[in-house]
């Protein structure tokens, strides 16, 4: 297969830690997304590296041709604004996806998608990818945030069908074309430290454990003992663990 880039054509494909799905799921690409293959095949697994940077296992049956437009900087891009978002037939685009166009029609967005396939998105599922970079504020954040709620715990998730922490956090950020890092620990270094005065859309870094600071000084996050994303008091407990806030948007 060689190393030339690769696309997930699945709405959500995991990303395991061995060529199996009993493995650990480390994360999870989803319909779009381009990936790696790194030149290792086992019974039916590909190993990939993706755009964070993470490596692992996804089966090859999720892997299509990466679209033939990819666009250039940020002209000619959408970024889906919606959790989920369809894209004709049984195509669905998760928030984040950034998809080149091919024509702008009434309503929507012609798209370039895996295996040479177009698909439209509607106008109220995309934005121009110039206009989501304008946008990111910590109060948009927020926003995105809590339109998780709900959403149940899964361990290397970051889709509306199951999330953890860390991907929830990245999973918000890439929505305005801001690719963190993947893992908790990791995204503790994204942005810049911030010592006092704390505002909304403020990542608190707990080392292991990841949260997005609200206007009301409480915190969204994906939280496994809750049982998916939950938005909570900023307990004492959680207050005294702290090691790191965060600050991605000045606005």
């Amino acid at each position: 297969m060689g190393s030339e880039q690769r696309a997930c054509r699945f709405p959500v494909a995991g990303v395991f830690a061995e060529p199996t799905a009993a493995s650990e799921r480390h994360t999870e690409v989803v319909y779009g997304e381009l990936v790696t293959p790194l030149g290792d095949q086992a019974s039916g697994y590909v190993r990939v590296r993706v755009a964070d940077t993470y490596e692992g296992w996804v089966a090859g049956g999720a892997l299509g041709a990466a679209p033939a437009h990819r666009g250039t900087g940020d002209g000619g891009r959408v970024v889906v604004t919606s959790l989920r978002a369809p894209l004709g037939g049984n195509r669905e685009a998760s928030l984040g996806a950034v998809f080149v166009v091919l024509a702008e029609e009434m309503g929507g967005f012609r798209v370039a998608l895996p295996d040479g396939e177009m698909g439209l998105l509607a106008q109220a599922d995309a934005q121009p990818a110039g206009a989501a970079v304008r946008v990111a504020s910590g109060e948009a954040v927020v926003a995105e945030a809590r339109r998780f709620l709900g959403v149940p715990y899964l361990w290397g998730g970051v889709t509306w069908r199951g999330i953890d922490c860390s991907g929830l956090v990245q999973s918000i950020h890439r929505r305005f074309l801001h690719l963190l890092p993947r893992d908790a620990d990791a995204q503790q270094t994204a942005g810049r430290a911030v010592d006092d005065g704390h505002r909304a859309g403020d990542l608190l870094c707990y080392g292991d454990h990841i949260a997005i600071l609200t206007e009301r000084g409480t915190i969204v996050h994906a939280h496994g003992r809750s049982g998916g994303v939950v938005e909570t008091p900023h307990l004492p407990e959680l207050r005294e663990r702290v090691l790191a806030v965060r600050r991605l948007f000045d606005a």
